[in-house]
């Protein structure tokens, strides 16, 4: 079997028109959209236009026989894809032949596929004999033996499960364990086993120009081997269209070249909701999926899973879809994306950001907001455990005394940050140089002695010593008055919340998970999550608010 790397225009017929693509297709939704209502439409109305379509259930039964009976091949490609070997029956029979209710049926027909595979196998065999014979009659070289479809099958496999491998041949699958070499019958397999043998069989035997529709094709296959098995599919299958139905986002993602056709709902008689996604350098697919399938606005935040950011602000922002974005340049830059006009065709929701301050200065905090992006009240998220509020509610829930924990606490933060006085200063005004140094620029047709000039007289400007000064002044005050709001808000030190769990008489990570249970406990309508949303930025379009 040949590869095929030259690009082709693969077509899809949609109930609005066609959908083209150099390579396939994904169709992706949530459960209950309708997604596989439309690859049933799909394969019909393919089929009726002549096309050779082969749909592959997500209710599969994966029995294996003992041995298989093997047919003609034409008749075993007639009997998986139209459920009948019988040529006269036609297309326009399928639906009551393999479907029953043409939509998910539970299709038993792993022998169907095994057949054909044999069938397949029979025929390449029979023509490289007539070769041989040939060669021989002509006084020729013999032909090299060529690869079968068995060959591929078991490569393909062999490469996603490579503790083992297995061997087709006398009409039966066989496993071999590669550590011992101890062999035994492919029904002993399991399920993720079973179903790849399954569906690399599907695609292979389908000829040249067929277009495959997969329903679910993560199903009982763990994610490690998943993309494996289907890299290696898609390799051997590029002379075919394959059309993957999933609600699985990191599958749909990891199709980089496939055309995205996100479903969004079923109205009936053959009306879906459904948009053709562009590619965009600027949304990664993944997040692109996770956004369009989302019931609720979207807030983009700083972090990843687990982080503080997901952990938090799900009870403050319960209205949202809280969605991590790793920094504060990829919140800034993904919620722009999103707010753009072509990209907000697509989604009905809101999109915001919210990033913590850091050093920001007030011309960058306004920036960010004009552009959606919201600025957290503290210096970090991490300091949201230090509102007085927050130690108060956790010192009632432990029974202790609020009012002394929260002095204690309060004095400790001020002490800790006047013997760090100096490097925060240090931090701010690099901070702030750094933002002016991002405001230098040039006409595009200076040369370099031009721009020398003037970035000396651009540095000259940054009066580094006033940038200080003021720095200073300012948290030399806060720290004299030991205005502890102030502080959180100027304050960069992430290890301040884990430290104050002595004074709780809890272990360092102790404090936060027991913040988080209070949340749990209450929900995002209790006093907690109450406490910690009036000292965070207000977001437009959440109703419910108790600030």
């Amino acid at each position: 079997m040949s590869l095929k790397l030259e690009l082709m225009e693969n077509v899809l017929q949609l109930p609005e028109g066609e959908v083209k693509s150099t390579s396939g297709f994904v169709i992706v939704g949530a459960n209950g959209s309708g997604k596989s209502r439309l690859g049933a439409w799909i394969e019909m109305n393919q089929g009726h236009r002549g096309g050779k379509v082969l749909r592959v259930s997500a209710q599969r039964v994966l029995k294996i026989p003992d041995v298989v009976v093997t047919k003609p091949e034409a008749a075993s490609w007639r009997k998986l894809c139209n459920g009948v070997e019988d040529e006269s029956v036609g297309f326009t029979k399928k639906v009551y032949y393999k479907w029953r209710d043409g939509i998910a049926t539970v299709v038993d027909d792993y022998e169907n596929v095994l057949s054909a595979i044999f069938a397949r196998k029979g025929v390449e065999c029979e023509n490289y004999v007539r070769a041989c014979q040939a060669a021989e009659r002509d006084g020729r070289e013999q032909p090299k033996v060529p690869r079968m479809i068995s060959d591929t099958i078991a490569e393909i496999w062999n490469s996603v499960f490579s503790h083992r491998r297995i061997e087709l041949a006398d009409n039966t699958v066989k496993v071999v364990n590669t550590s011992n070499a101890v062999g035994y019958h492919a029904k002993e397999m399991s399920d993720g086993e079973r179903v790849a043998i399954y569906l690399i069989g599907q695609c292979l035997v389908a000829p040249p120009g067929s277009i495959i529709i997969i329903d679910e094709p993560e199903l009982h296959l763990h994610k490690s081997i998943m993309h494996r098995l289907w890299d290696g599919v898609e390799r051997f299958c590029q002379d075919k269209t394959l059309v993957y139905i999933t609600h699985d986002l990191d599958f749909a993602s990891s199709r980089n070249d496939y055309t995205k056709i996100w479903v969004q709902g079923y109205s009936g008689s053959d009306t879906w909701k459904y948009s053709v996604l562009d590619a965009t350098e600027e949304i990664p697919d993944r997040l692109f999926l996770e956004v369009l399938g989302t019931r609720k606005p979207v807030l983009f935040v700083e972090g990843n899973q687990g982080s503080h950011d997901t952990q938090l602000y799900p009870y403050i922002y319960d209205k949202y879809s809280v969605i991590p974005c790793s920094n504060c340049a990829s919140v800034i830059s993904l919620t722009q994306a999103f707010n753009r006009r072509e990209v907000r065709s697509l989604h009905a929701y809101k999109v915001c950001g919210l990033v913590d301050r850091d050093y920001m200065t007030a011309p960058e905090i306004d920036a960010l907001q004009s552009k959606g992006v919201a600025v957290l009240s503290v210096a970090e998220v991490e300091n949201l455990y230090l509102l007085e509020a927050v130690i108060r509610k956790v010192a009632s829930c432990l029974m202790q005394d609020e009012e002394q924990i929260f002095n204690e606490v309060r004095e400790w933060v001020c002490e800790v940050f006047a013997r760090d006085l100096k490097q925060q200063i240090r931090n701010a005004c690099e901070r702030e140089i750094y933002h002016r140094l991002k405001g230098f620029s040039i006409k595009k047709d200076a040369d370099v002695g031009k721009l020398t000039s003037v970035l000396a007289d651009f540095v000259k400007d940054i009066d580094v010593q006033g940038i200080y000064k003021h720095y200073e002044e300012y948290y030399d005050q806060l720290s004299k008055a030991k205005d502890y709001d102030k502080l959180l808000a100027v304050y960069n030190s992430k290890g301040l919340h884990r430290q104050v769990a002595t004074f709780f008489g809890l272990q360092s990570k102790e404090y936060s998970e027991y913040v988080l249970r209070i949340l749990k406990a209450e929900g995002p309508d209790g006093d907690m999550a109450c406490a910690l949303r009036a000292q965070c930025p207000e977001l437009p379009d959440v109703p419910g608010s108790c600030v």
